[in-house]
């Protein structure tokens, strides 16, 4: 069988699902209403940040539903996935898959565990740029459920519109989260929202930079499978992440199909505490 390549493990008592409680800036900034959820599991990770007060249009079925004032609002938003390297009490996340534009500053931290809650300290030299401290807590473990995929190509359209050019998906016992690249390259800039202001009210332009999706949900059942609670496509929340389809395994390998009216997605998988044919039961469920 094919293996997945070779990425660094995180120790076992940084698996879960993390949700953030608070993050205090060096400045004496305090946030503890971004919602912030963190699938990590063995390597891979996926990380979602949705401010509170982000707009949400009832009945909303994508962009052109929101305005351009709600458009640089929406920028505002954080998400990325890819993997960790851990060094002592020192964690790097290395992002293939980001919602904002490279800064060009690593994403490091210095963490330390106390039962289920999880502190993290930053520096100026870090990602966010300044001083920080965040506490998360562990919701969920993964001991029922572990199980991370990354795209390795894919048919049609199986997770919106357009064809996925890379996706990770973590699945942590009932809870998933998902990532999918969007189908252009950022340019240079500090945040995505200069991106947006640079365009300069074209909305094919604005459109294409946020269509990034990042969601979290539940695996559920029957008519609430695979449903996403949360996402940086605010009008995906209540939808099924993919149609309903049919997986198994590519013959002589560990890429695991998934069948569906929409495509055919080919995952790799790079961690599973499942055995066997249990990896595709959740996707036929």
């Amino acid at each position: 069988m094919d293996s997945a390549p070779e990425l660094p493990q995180a120790p076992n008592w940084l698996v879960g699902l993390w949700r953030r409680e608070s993050i205090e800036m060096r400045d004496g900034t305090l946030d503890r209403t971004t919602r912030v959820f963190w699938g990590q599991t063995r390597n891979l990770f996926v990380d979602i940040r949705i401010p509170s007060d982000r707009p949400a249009p009832p009945g909303g079925r994508g962009f052109e539903d929101f305005t351009l004032e709600e458009l640089g609002q929406i920028a505002e938003q954080r998400a990325f996935a890819g993997h960790v390297a851990v060094d002592g009490d020192r964690c790097t996340w290395h992002r293939c898959i980001d919602y904002q534009p490279n800064t060009g500053r690593p994403d490091t931290g210095r963490l330390r565990l106390e039962g289920d809650i999880l502190h993290e300290q930053g520096d100026a030299e870090s990602v966010i740029g300044m001083d920080y401290h965040e506490v998360y807590r562990r919701e969920i473990g993964g001991e029922e459920r572990r199980l991370a995929l990354r795209l390795d190509g894919c048919e049609g359209a199986p997770f919106g519109e357009r064809p996925a050019g890379d996706a990770i998906l973590v699945v942590l016992d009932d809870r998933f989260m998902f990532a999918r690249t969007r189908p252009c390259d950022l340019g240079p800039a500090d945040t995505l929202h200069e991106l947006v202001q640079r365009a300069d009210g074209d909305r094919a332009s604005i459109e294409a930079c946020l269509d990034c999706e990042v969601s979290i949900g539940r695996l559920g059942k029957d008519d609430r499978a695979w449903r996403i609670e949360l996402s940086t496509l605010p009008w995906r929340e209540g939808e099924r992440l993919f149609p309903r389809g049919q997986a198994g395994f590519e013959p002589g390998s560990n890429l695991l199909c998934l069948d569906t009216p929409a495509g055919r997605a080919h995952w790799r998988i790079f961690d599973t505490s499942l055995p066997g044919n249990a990896v595709c039961e959740p996707f036929n469920a």
